[in-house]
């Protein structure tokens, strides 16, 4: 799911240099899908810890070394830009000592809208990591009672979100951005995973789907269009059968079991791989890896090869591993190529994306990697 991810990071960064969609905020679109990728993991992660050792305490710190290295540099270097002129509405104000201990904090940022917080926020969109980590205080909780009152939380959450979407309550703040009305959007995500475990579970997400679906359709119809009504639903709508298809290609049901020092599934070291023999590289080729060649011979497209698909989910990783910075760096950058526009345009969506994509990189590997590897736990509980 890491390139699902860094292409969600990318279009929050896109949205903020003011591009939409067919009149839509893709933004908007990914925040959406990122909930729902959210619900999905943390309960695949409870559910392996939920009986172990600490497990509270180990869920927390896990979370807790996830989100705050990144955020911590981010916030350093933003607030470095506001000290040296960098002008936006997000950092016009004089900031207190409450608004250090806001963003400090991250989870007040989630009121700006009560609070006045958006007017010195140094990662501006930090209110909906503000939003996903009230998700995670509460999720062992949630995730740890019966099916059926995991169920109730959802449909009390949903209740709030219509309310919010016929206008009772304010669209904008209980339909996308404060936890009450789109926690069950989490909560669908924690569901996905938990389906191939209940099999009413499938037929329940299915019927949202097309709930979704239907309401979306009379959006579109009856021109009604409300921020971010048209967006929220969007995103459900697309957002549900990708998790449920990339929750279906990582089924362990579909693979051979797997080696827990390495990504691939084993194999018998006497067998290779139908279809893909490996075949000796003659003199004077290349024979770089050693990777399994493509197959055509059975039917004439060919079959991926081992060393194709290790690549790929190298690949993959790798972007995932991105993807968190590029949502954290872009406003920083954009404020960076303010304060030097002879660099480049502070709107030029190739000089913003680049060099967020480069802030991600090294905040990955100079900050991330080795903190992880001294204080974070690699290696899940089976």
């Amino acid at each position: 799911m890491g390139s699902v991810r860094f292409i969600l990071a990318s279009l929050v960064l896109l949205s903020h240099l003011g591009i939409s969609i067919a009149g839509l905020n893709p933004g908007v679109i990914a925040v959406v899908a990122f909930y729902l990728l959210a619900g999905h993991v943390v309960a695949g992660l409870w559910a392996k810890w939920q009986r172990q050792p600490k497990a509270l305490f180990n869920f927390y710190r896990d979370r807790s070394w996830r989100i705050v290295p990144q955020y911590s540099i981010a916030a350093i270097f933003a607030a470095l830009l506001w000290h040296n002129g960098a002008q936006s509405p997000f950092i016009s104000a004089a900031p207190a000592l409450t608004d250090w201990l806001a963003n400090t904090l991250i989870i007040p940022l989630n009121y700006y809208m009560y609070t006045g917080q958006d007017s010195f926020t140094l990662i501006p969109p930090a209110w909906s990591l503000a939003t996903e980590i009230q998700f995670y205080l509460i999720a062992p909780l949630l995730l740890s009672q019966r099916l059926s009152r995991l169920i109730i939380c959802l449909a009390l959450s949903l209740v709030i979100f219509a309310l919010a979407q016929s206008q009772w309550l304010n669209t904008d703040y209980y339909g996308y951005r404060l936890l009450p009305g789109i926690l069950f959007i989490f909560i669908l995500g924690a569901l996905q995973q938990l389906s191939s475990r209940h099999k009413s579970l499938p037929r329940l997400l299915l019927a949202i789907w097309l709930l979704n679906a239907a309401y979306l359709l009379w959006l579109i119809i009856g021109q009604a269009h409300i921020p971010y009504n048209r967006e929220v639903s969007l995103g459900l709508l697309l957002a549900m059968p990708l998790l449920a298809a990339l929750s279906k290609k990582k089924s362990p049901q579909a693979h051979a079991p797997a080696d827990p020092r390495s990504h691939a599934p084993t194999r018998p070291r006497s067998h290779a791989p139908r279809g893909n023999a490996y075949t000796p590289p003659k003199a004077g080729t290349d024979s770089h890896a050693g990777a399994w060649q493509p197959d055509q011979s059975q039917s004439g497209f060919p079959r991926w090869s081992m060393g194709t698909r290790k690549a790929a989910s190298r690949l993959d990783k790798n972007l995932g591993a991105l993807s968190y910075g590029v949502f954290l760096y872009h406003f920083p950058v954009i404020w960076l190529l303010q304060l030097q526009p002879p660099v480049a345009a502070a709107q030029d969506i190739a000089s913003v994306a680049v060099l967020t994509i480069g802030c991600a990189a090294l905040g990955h590997g100079c900050v991330e990697r080795p903190l992880w590897r001294r204080f974070r736990p690699l290696k899940k509980p089976s």
